[in-house]
């Protein structure tokens, strides 16, 4: 069984991106990238975990799409713009690769473009804990991905998105 985890893009970029497209994985540097990276290459990346990045430029990209530079922030009014497109393609990705559990780290305004998708589609989503700031976020985001295969101690991490107040 396959699982999905979906991040926000970063404002970080490879500066090569400026040059030339590069896939979304490559060209984000951001820290929840550098953590994914760093578990490829350590060897603790879940081998049935999926990555999913909502971009405020491109809506929802699976890590190996093509990007070329752009400076966009999510905004509420991009995160509302966005949020049909996104549902849509999540929905699409669900229904080919059977996911078996979604997860989401995403701040407050990218959570917009997932709002009220549970009514949408039977696959559970849960939201990994961002907590206080983007240090406590990435300790949780490498912890999850460490303890992947043992639920029970990546489940104080985790809340459903149904119980997300948006």
């Amino acid at each position: 069984m396959k699982d999905l985890l979906i991040i926000s893009c970063s404002e970080k970029k490879h500066s090569n991106l400026t040059r030339e497209k590069m896939p979304a994985i490559d060209a984000y540097t951001g820290v929840f990238f550098q953590v994914i990276k760093k578990a490829r290459r350590e060897g603790y990346w879940p081998p049935n975990l999926r990555l999913g990045i909502i971009s405020a430029k491109y809506g929802l990209l699976k890590e190996n799409d093509p990007i070329s530079y752009y400076n966009q922030k999510m905004t509420i009014t991009r995160a509302r713009e966005l949020k049909t497109q996104i549902q849509t393609k999540l929905k699409n990705w669900v229904n080919i690769e059977h996911f078996n559990s979604i997860y989401a780290l995403l701040g407050k305004i990218y959570l917009l473009t997932l709002h009220e998708i549970t009514t949408h589609i039977d696959t559970p989503i849960y939201l990994l804990k961002m907590g206080k700031g983007i240090g406590e976020g990435q300790r949780n985001l490498k912890y999850f991905l460490q303890q992947f295969s043992n639920k029970e101690k990546i489940m104080p991490l985790l809340t459903p998105l149904k119980e997300i107040k948006t």
